[in-house]
């Protein structure tokens, strides 16, 4: 599945029609309302709140300016699936226990290299240390085409973060 990083997402040569982004970090945050000035349509997925470790009230103004600037917003949404749709890729997602489906031309993840949890949380064990994705099937192929550029699989995308049915087997 071609996917795009914050290295990778400047070699495009057209705008997306539809960016779907994974991630309301900064990076995240900044490269949606990038391209929605741009003119692309840009739905934003979040498994938390925008800019968790930021001020709340500060975070207000800047999910109220992506709302006016028309950045869908999908906060305390979990990607479950990521898979082809018919004019590029689909997230499937799960909120509350209603389950969607949003579907973009271009996919870019924004998640970070490493989850970010509580202290409280100790670390897998060693030997619980995720397997290394396919190298014949990763989530994020290089992708073809002149308007996505090629997309190698990188920490981002097949990175432990990701549920099990993202990743390649």
């Amino acid at each position: 599945m071609p996917c795009l990083t914050n290295e990778t997402i400047f070699d495009l040569v057209e705008r997306p029609r539809h960016l779907l982004v994974i991630g309301g970090g900064p990076i995240g945050v900044e490269l949606a309302q990038a391209f929605r000035r741009l003119g692309a349509a840009v739905s934003l997925v979040e498994m938390a709140t925008l800019l968790p470790k930021d001020d709340p009230e500060l975070v207000q103004v800047v999910r109220q300016r992506l709302h006016d600037e028309g950045v869908a917003l999908h906060e305390r949404t979990r990607v479950t699936a990521v898979e082809p749709a018919a004019d590029g890729v689909a997230l499937l997602t799960e909120s509350d226990g209603n389950k969607s489906r949003i579907e973009g031309s271009h996919l870019l993840v924004a998640v970070g290299a490493a989850p970010t949890s509580p202290a409280s949380i100790s670390p897998p064990p060693a030997s619980r240390t995720p397997r290394p994705a396919s190298p014949s099937t990763p989530i994020c192929a290089p992708a073809t085409g002149a308007s996505m550029p090629s997309a190698t699989p990188s920490a981002g995308c097949n990175s432990p973060i990701w549920p099990a049915t993202m990743r390649a087997s």
